[in-house]
């Protein structure tokens, strides 16, 4: 079954806990088991698009319908969301592709998400083998950013620990 979602067109500003409260204040709370922003690690940004993982592929075909036009990420949002289906389908594959990425080592901000069927978020699994650190260019002031706005939110950065 198809229950893994791309989100396009999702602005840069928003994080990955944004796309969570977003996706509960549209009636998904407890219906996704995973949510992935990638990061621009030279912004200190998303790039722009994410994933999310339904629990059932009705929920994420009403994903789809609800998102497609979506404008509500941002109140500066200008271009509106575009939902297809993601080329790795379900949480095992997700996880599976993901649990050796040097991203597991980036900001935790940015890191995937994992949620339990309460809607709690859960822990990632462990890597299955040394994972190389991010590409991080430490001259853009990027790094900073990230850490400041981690700072802000009462969070730890966690750039480049294993």
């Amino acid at each position: 079954p198809k229950t893994t979602v791309m989100l396009l067109h999702v602005p840069k500003s928003v994080l990955p806990d944004d796309v969570v409260s977003v996706l509960g204040a549209q009636g998904f709370a407890q219906k996704f088991d995973f949510v992935y922003l990638p990061c621009d690690f030279l912004t200190g940004t998303s790039q722009g698009y994410g994933f999310v993982n339904l629990i059932s592929e009705a929920l994420a075909q009403e994903v789809k319908h609800r998102f497609t036009g979506f404008v509500g990420f941002d109140p500066n949002q200008k271009e509106p969301c575009e939902v297809i289906w993601a080329r790795t389908q379900g949480i095992e594959e997700n996880v599976e592709r993901l649990r050796n990425s040097p991203v597991m080592r980036g900001p935790t901000e940015f890191q995937p998400m994992l949620f339990r069927p309460d809607g709690t978020q859960r822990p990632f699994p462990k890597p299955t083998r040394r994972t190389r650190k991010p590409r991080l260019d430490a001259g853009t002031g990027a790094l900073s950013q990230i850490v400041a706005r981690s700072a802000r939110a009462g969070q730890t950065a966690n750039i480049g620990s294993a």
